[in-house]
Parts: structure tokens; sequence; C-alpha cells
């Protein structure tokens, strides 16, 4: 988990850094992005399944948000690098 915070802060470092267009933007990052989003939501709720209460269902709503914009942003990233 701390390498994929890590990793997140390093590409949005770069992309401010560089402050290409939005096609450069919507390339290799958006899609690590969308990747690290999904395996992090996936390990959340498998890990939500083992907690009690209403921490659980917490942890358990987090991990479907983050997988839900995990997907979302793959979907971007194939309408912006198609266009």
């Amino acid at each position: 988990m701390v390498a994929a915070i890590v990793l997140l802060t390093i590409a949005i470092i770069d992309i401010l850094k560089k402050r290409h267009s939005l096609e450069y933007i919507g390339g290799y990052y958006m899609k690590v992005i969308s990747i690290i989003l999904i395996v992090i939501g996936a390990i959340g709720l498998l890990l939500s399944t083992m907690m009690f209460g209403d921490i659980g269902l917490a942890a358990g709503i987090a991990s479907i948000t983050a997988i839900l914009s995990g997907v979302n942003f793959l979907n971007l990233n194939k309408k912006i690098s198609t266009n």
C-alpha cells in the first residue's frame, strides 16, 4: 500500500513537472493509476471481510469505490487515447 502511494506521488509530480497536454496525461500514468486503484480495492475488499462491525462495512464501501474508480479511469483512458 505504501508502494502504491509512493508510485502515485511520483507520477503526479512527474506530470506537474512536465506539464504536457491531456494526451500525455491520458496515456501511461492514467493506466498505472487505474491498475493501482483496482489492486488496492481488491485487497481492501478481501481485508474488509475479516473486520467486524461498522469498520468492516466502511472498509468494504471504500474498496468498492476504489475498484469502480479504477475501472472508470481505464474507460476514460480508452476514450482519450482513441480520440
